[in-house]
């Protein structure tokens, strides 16, 4: 009789034997890290709350309504229940497209080695003098420069250029005067392919402060690997959107440096969207 009834505790309803608790435990942990890539993936935009919604949702069905439905033989419910995972998954595809298709972007980057004194070097210092002349008249600013992930979809929307990169060209440009300002400047290859093009708005929550500059530039680093390079109209501040990422307000100590460490790798540090992003420096309606 005492024998048994360790082997009961051990082996009983609701206990998995002995030898699979270290399987059980694996599961659990591959579950959580599942879920918490997820997480990772989608914190920060608006699936964020339907993620929540979803976990508690089954974590409802499957430890109320699922014993309820079993323990009452309630058939019709058993049955969608069972099948409500597989839902589940059809609805996190539809929902969470915009997160799957920037998941699947980042997987297949790979990343370029960065050689100083090259065409890309020439390039990145135009494009740092032009902004910092801008800055420095408060005159807004978007530039977008491709490294592997195509911008080709984004350049057939704007003006064709396929001129050479320079700081007055890009200076002329975004000058106030000009019918381009307002759109943004795709740099492809070395050269300016297009302005006046118009980038995918972010889905972060940002601070209201932050205008449509900032959402846009945003949203095309959340989309592909590109270098975004936002200029304020209202406090002439710099930032770079790259990865999902917006950097801190940038200066002339800084701009090039950070422009050549973050070309072609991912940003090891910078502050998330979500995060503090310093002093508003963008109106909404720019």
């Amino acid at each position: 009789m005492l024998i048994s009834i360790p082997r009961m505790v051990a082996t009983g309803p609701g206990f998995p034997p002995v030898k699979n608790i270290p399987v059980a435990v694996v599961e659990i942990l591959l579950v959580f890290l599942a879920l918490y890539a997820i997480f990772r993936m989608v914190r920060g935009t608006r699936g964020a709350g339907v993620v929540k919604g979803l976990v508690v949702a089954l974590v409802v069905a499957f430890t109320l309504l699922y014993t309820v439905a079993t323990a009452f033989q309630l058939e019709a419910i058993t049955y969608i229940l069972s099948n409500f995972v597989l839902w589940s998954v059809i609805a996190a595809v539809v929902i969470f497209q915009p997160e799957i298709r920037r998941g699947l972007t980042h997987i297949g980057r790979y990343p370029m080695a960065w050689r100083s004194g090259t065409t890309t070097g020439k390039t990145l210092r135009e494009v740092t003098n032009a902004v910092l002349s801008l800055a420095g008249k408060r005159i807004g600013a978007l530039i977008a420069i491709e490294q592997n992930v195509g911008l080709g979809n984004y350049a057939e929307g704007g003006v064709p250029l396929d001129a050479e990169v320079s700081a007055p060209l890009l200076e002329t440009i975004f000058y106030e005067g000009t019918q381009l300002h307002d759109g943004a400047v795709i740099i492809q290859n070395g050269r300016i392919s297009a302005a006046g093009c118009f980038l995918p708005l972010t889905e972060s929550e940002l601070k209201h402060t932050f205008g449509t500059r900032h959402r846009a530039g945003l949203g095309l680093s959340e989309e592909t690997d590109a270098l975004v390079l936002i200029v304020s109209e209202q406090s002439g501040s710099v930032r770079i959107a790259f990865n999902g990422r917006l950097t801190g307000v940038l200066g002339s100590e800084n701009l090039l440096t950070t422009l050549e460490n973050m070309f072609g790798r991912g940003l090891r540090k910078g502050q998330k969207a979500t995060g503090k992003q310093g002093e508003p420096d963008e109106d909404k309606t720019r």
